[in-house]
């Protein structure tokens, strides 16, 4: 698939992510890529109360997070965050990482992709 992005720090998340993926042997982190390949008017964007209603505590988002709702204390990955969404997820005693972070420092078990 052509990839229409050219920002190389995209593009390095996306083969990094590729590469998990593959290494696992796990569909997971291929389906977030598969997600991300997306045009960017078709990406996700999910509000908190929608992510609030998930019991899982890591929650991957191909996209942005948005500010609208609350969030109990869970740890979130997403592309990108807008400002009042970060603000409510670390108020919450929660964290937001970008997806690279995210890939690094949690293990697989019980992660959920929100679309």
């Amino acid at each position: 698939m052509i990839i229409g992005s050219d920002n190389p720090e995209f593009l390095r998340l996306l083969a990094f992510l590729e590469r998990k993926g593959r290494k696992e042997k796990s569909g997971f982190w291929l389906r977030v890529v598969e997600l991300l390949k997306k045009p960017r008017r078709r990406r996700v964007e999910v509000n908190l109360y929608k992510i609030g209603k998930f019991d899982s505590d890591f929650i991957v988002v191909p996209g942005k997070v948005l500010g609208v709702g609350n969030v109990g204390k869970k740890t979130i990955g997403a592309l990108s965050f807008s400002a009042t969404a970060k603000k409510r997820i670390e108020e919450s005693g929660g964290k937001a990482l970008s997806l690279m972070d995210f890939a690094e420092k949690v293990k697989q078990e019980g992660v959920m992709i929100v679309v």
